[in-house]
């Protein structure tokens, strides 16, 4: 998904700048809340959407 953005550092960097965490996700950052939603300490949970972005969110504007 990002392949072309890592072979473009000026890109990368202005979008890492971006992010509160200063990187891009890891497939274990995925893994930690599915493996959370799995288990019956999610029971309760419905509807819900999570944003696993290390904050991006909180101040992205499209590139």
């Amino acid at each position: 998904m990002n392949s072309a953005l890592l072979h473009q550092p000026d890109k990368l960097a202005k979008l890492l700048g971006k992010i509160p965490l200063r990187r891009l996700g890891q497939p274990q950052d995925i893994a930690g809340i599915a493996a959370f939603l799995a288990s019956s300490d999610a029971d309760y949970i419905t509807g819900e959407a999570l944003v696993v972005d290390g904050g991006l969110l909180r101040q992205y504007a499209e590139q």
